[in-house]
């Protein structure tokens, strides 16, 4: 290990010893998150990144749209590579919005396209141009034509922004905000009930996500 050979060095003094947390941290993890939602009340699931938690979102809500025949994926603003990776390596076919605020083309195409629209993926604020859509009227969009949305925070956090009475899932990686060391991997997914309150869909993403815990 790299901190074997700084020891043996002389450049480290003695090992560095890891504080272990003796109370359940998944608990301790839960609450605090669960914490900023208030009176929210969201489902929340840990991942063993933030990225395993964008895609099994994806993944489960694509597995119940194509049954519907639903397979389009629009992508709102210039997101984080990954994210757009995602997209590109996994969907049939997307439309790109690469203006998050253009709420204007996202009404057209939805007004033409609806009905093979399997969900929108956005981010908040788009890494890295740091764009926020106006969410009150991106919701009265998508309830109107009935469309998941998906939106990463992980720029920002849940500690700082609250847009959960706006979306369907919320994903972030907790290695930004909840550590800031980067020393930690792990990301949530945040499902708000009240929008998307499908079993199926809660069981999906379970089973999707990748966690040691």
């Amino acid at each position: 290990m790299a901190e074997d050979f700084l020891l043996k060095k002389g450049i480290l003094q003695e090992i560095f010893r890891e504080k272990v947390e003796k109370d359940n941290p998944v608990d301790k993890i839960l609450s605090t998150l669960s914490s900023f939602y208030g009176d929210l009340n969201p489902e929340i699931l840990l991942s063993a990144s933030g990225m395993n938690g964008v895609y099994s979102a994806f993944e489960s809500l694509s597995l119940i749209q194509q049954k519907k025949g639903k397979t389009i994926w629009v992508r709102l603003g210039w997101l984080y590579v990954d994210n757009i990776r995602i997209l590109e390596k996994y969907t049939e076919s997307s439309y790109v919005i690469h203006n998050a605020t253009d709420l204007e083309e996202l009404e057209i195409f939805l007004k033409q396209n609806s009905e093979q629209v399997a969900g929108i993926i956005t981010e908040c604020p788009t890494n890295p141009l740091l764009l926020v859509p106006d969410y009150e009227k991106l919701k009265s969009i998508v309830d109107h034509y009935k469309i998941p949305l998906i939106v990463d925070i992980s720029v920002a956090g849940s500690a700082i922004i609250n847009i959960l009475p706006y979306v369907d899932v919320i994903v972030e990686s907790l290695t930004k905000f909840a550590c800031g060391n980067g020393d930690l991997m792990m990301g949530a997914v945040i499902l708000n009930k009240i929008q998307i309150g499908s079993p199926k869909f809660f069981r999906y993403v379970k089973n999707g996500l990748k966690t040691i815990f």
